[in-house]
């Protein structure tokens, strides 16, 4: 299981994400500081815009990620909150109506299991087993209104579940939507790299900085061979007529 381990604007990245995305950003900030690479038409501007693109996709579901993970979570809790008190209350005064009327047997035990499937379901009984004849209760001073009040207690419950689950999944979706994202980002700076090499391997100032910034922390990738007996590297006969026609 993969641990979440980074925060961007308040929004939970697991670290390999995150080394991605930061990724990215340095080469969309290499494209932007060395333009004359990627003249207009090619294929090394292309995928700059890729990288671009993949960047703001990535930042959108970000968000969408965090609103959709809050979607229904403070309403839940408070709606769990409001079953448990309420079972509680019932559950505690069938036992002193079982003790007090001969041969009565108590069945509103407050559930071992506390999911919230296990309290809509006791909350269902409780109601079944109640309704008809609340009086006993309400003598020992539940209000008037317990059982609808319990059976509003679950509806809010159920409904909040709802909720929830429906924020989960567009969560899921965002975060699917992240991982292909940065993979087309991925896939669009290994284009980079074949162009910035063509143009620029030969100026170790430029190259090295792209290579730098290219670098995903935690991640290696496998090297090209050289040609065996080569140790002396050899002009790019393109990077000037490239240059010149940017």
């Amino acid at each position: 299981m993969r641990v979440p381990r980074f925060r961007k604007d308040g929004v939970l990245m697991f670290t390999r994400e995150k080394r991605r995305l930061e990724m990215l950003l340095r080469a969309r900030g290499f494209g932007e500081a060395h333009r004359a690479l990627f003249p207009e038409s090619t294929d090394g501007a292309a995928a700059l815009a890729v990288v671009t693109e993949a960047i703001a996709d990535v930042e959108t579901n970000l968000q969408v990620k965090l609103l959709a993970s809050k979607e229904g979570r403070q309403a839940k809790v408070a709606a769990r909150a409001l079953v448990k008190r309420a079972l509680r209350a019932v559950a505690r005064t069938a036992r002193r109506v079982a003790r007090t009327e001969a041969g009565d047997e108590n069945k509103l035990q407050f559930p071992k299991r506390r999911s919230d499937v296990a309290l809509v379901n006791a909350g269902k009984t409780f109601v079944t087993e109640v309704q008809g004849d609340p009086a006993r209760f309400i003598r020992l001073n539940l209000p008037p209104t317990f059982v609808d009040d319990l059976k509003h207690a679950l509806s809010v419950l159920e409904e909040a579940t709802d909720d929830r689950a429906e924020g989960l999944r567009q969560a899921r979706a965002a975060q699917s939507t992240i991982v292909k994202a940065l993979a087309r980002g991925i896939d669009a700076t290994n284009t980079l790299d074949v162009c910035i090499a063509n143009v620029a391997e030969d100026d170790p100032a430029v190259y090295g900085v792209w290579k730098r910034e290219r670098r995903i922390v935690g991640e290696t990738r496998p090297r090209v061979k050289k040609a065996s007996g080569s140790k002396t590297s050899t002009p790019n006969p393109f990077a000037d007529s490239i240059t010149q026609a940017s």
